[in-house]
């Protein structure tokens, strides 16, 4: 009795931690995944959450420092939950919820920490061999004495990897393995987030259907799109659909890895074929216009069963995890394709940064995506006057047309007339309108010129390849460029080319700092406030 008391005890102390600020973890957690920053999660949470007591002095900025990785995750996995608990208790309060998570070890990722790993450094693991003085011969050898110390067992993430991952994607040294956990301890439970949001959304559907048929002008309003982000998206479909067409239960069942299931495969097809009658519907030819009844095939419904078995679905997608990457490889660069042109897309902005030419429309929006800020999504657009004289022009008819629209306005350094008649009337109202001026040359002036070199000869790679002594510091970057090209390629600078590649290749860090100064203003415009209007 006493233990379960404490046990209470303790899930409430828990509780308080998170239950004020829960979805912002949340929203926080998948947000750094989308940009694949999942690296940094398990750190951030630690330093927002946990204070270190060193010598009777709290020093709440190096929480993350000081713990090793095992406790860190200790502290993530009780977090997360009572965020669960919290969420079914508020939103599904007719759902028993028992909270059963170990690891995030699943396809999406494992594809997300292989595609990341060239950038990778393992802090955690050399942190923890030099804590307790381990070589690698120690880990290799005394493998089961260090999993002991790090209090794995205890967590059941002894020999966790060996039991969920296929034989190909297991990690081959001692080493190696501690790295890959290490890394996964970092995802939230996304598994169970997904589920969460499936029966959330399925919820609130069935009650919409219900509720127009006795309220007839409910069922006339469209219910709003509820999607899923990528994250959560392939934690459910974690068998690629092509590759179910090629092997299908069958192919399945005769795979010496999935050999284990071959019971719940022939379960999933009786119970599939004894719901075929869900597969029928009704259509109208388009060629006699005479309705017809179709019947789906039955694999439509295995595939997915086969999706809502997490534990079979997550080991078939290990198994065939080479078509699981590729998959992943692929959407992802026609998402991306489809995403960055969609970066600057807002209908009726709050907030506008009036700029002069289409390069800055381009590289900015894609600058504050790498620094996990999507503009798009604060209702923030990058507006492009298209000139110096223009931008004036368009800041005070929008001014006057949108008093409640913040603007930002971002001019050359040859701007300075429109600069000064812009200031003279913003000097009094900084909440709403500033300025950024560049002060040598234009935006192209703004990155270091040994970047910037970078990109052009990645950009024309032709020899002879272009030098940082080729530039004459007393000239700007477009007069010099132009001269350059044309004595060493024969060839034209293409600005919004040069701008679209610079902001996706430039360390984030090196980012100049008339961008930072940008973007930390539209952020605090954009943030709301509690009861003052902005």
């Amino acid at each position: 009795m006493g233990k379960e008391v404490e046990t209470e005890n303790r899930d409430n102390d828990w509780r308080k931690i998170v239950e004020g600020g829960y979805m912002g973890i949340i929203k926080g957690s998948l947000n750094r995944i989308a940009v694949f920053g999942h690296d940094t999660i398990l750190n951030n949470v630690i330093r927002l959450l946990v204070n270190v007591n060193t010598d009777g002095e709290e020093e709440n900025q190096n929480a993350d420092e000081v713990l090793v990785a095992s406790d860190k995750f200790f502290i993530f996995k009780n977090m997360w939950k009572p965020t669960l608990e919290i969420l079914y208790e508020k939103y599904l309060p007719g759902v028993d919820y028992e909270f059963n998570w170990i690891i995030e070890a699943t396809p999406y990722t494992l594809t997300i920490c292989k595609l990341t790993e060239e950038h990778f450094e393992d802090v955690e693991l050399k942190y923890l061999m030099d804590l307790a003085k381990l070589d690698d011969n120690d880990i290799e050898h005394n493998f089961s004495k260090v999993v002991e110390d790090l209090g794995l067992k205890n967590m059941n993430l002894d020999s966790h990897l060996e039991k969920r991952l296929s034989q190909s994607t297991l990690p081959s040294t001692n080493k190696e393995k501690l790295e890959l956990l290490f890394r996964l301890m970092n995802f939230p439970p996304l598994q169970e987030l997904t589920l969460f949001y499936r029966r959330y959304v399925e919820k609130v559907n069935r009650e919409h259907r219900e509720l127009g048929v006795g309220f007839t002008t409910i069922a006339e309003v469209e219910m709003p799109k509820i999607g899923m982000s990528e994250a959560l998206h392939y934690s459910y479909f974690q068998i690629d659909h092509e590759v179910f067409k090629k092997h299908g239960l069958k192919g399945f069942s005769i795979n010496p890895e999935l050999k284990q299931f071959s019971k719940q495969f022939e379960n999933i097809r009786a119970k599939a074929h004894s719901r075929k009658d869900e597969l029928k519907d009704d259509m109208i030819c388009p060629c006699c216009g005479e309705k017809q009844t179709i019947t789906l095939p039955e694999e439509l419904l295995q595939y997915k069963l086969l999706l809502e078995n997490t534990k079979i679905a997550e080991k078939i997608g290990f198994v065939y995890f080479n078509e699981f990457i590729d998959d992943f490889k692929n959407s992802m660069a026609d998402r991306l394709g489809n995403f960055l042109p969609n970066l600057n897309k807002v209908n009726n902005p709050k907030i506008i940064i009036l700029v002069e030419g289409e390069s800055e429309e381009i590289a900015i929006p894609i600058l504050a995506f790498r620094k996990r800020f999507v503009l798009s999504h604060n209702d923030i657009q990058v507006y492009n006057s298209k000139s110096k004289q223009k931008l004036k022009e368009d800041f005070f008819n929008f001014r006057s047309k949108y008093p409640k629209r913040k603007m930002v306005c971002f001019l050359d350094s040859d701007a300075t007339k429109e600069r000064d008649d812009i200031n003279r009337v913003i000097q009094n109202e900084q909440n709403k309108y500033r300025m950024i001026f560049i002060e040598n040359g234009t935006f192209e002036d703004l990155f270091d010129i040994k970047c910037s070199v970078e990109i052009l000869n990645y950009l024309y790679p032709e020899k002879p390849k272009i030098l940082v002594t080729d530039f004459d510091p007393t000239k700007d970057f477009l007069s010099n460029i132009n001269r350059i090209l044309y004595q060493k390629k024969k060839a034209s600078f293409d600005k919004v080319l040069f701008a679209r590649t610079i902001a996706l290749r430039i360390n984030i860090d090196s980012v100049p700092e008339p961008i930072n100064q940008i973007l930390d203003i539209v952020k605090d415009f954009s943030e709301p406030s509690k009861f003052i209007r902005k």
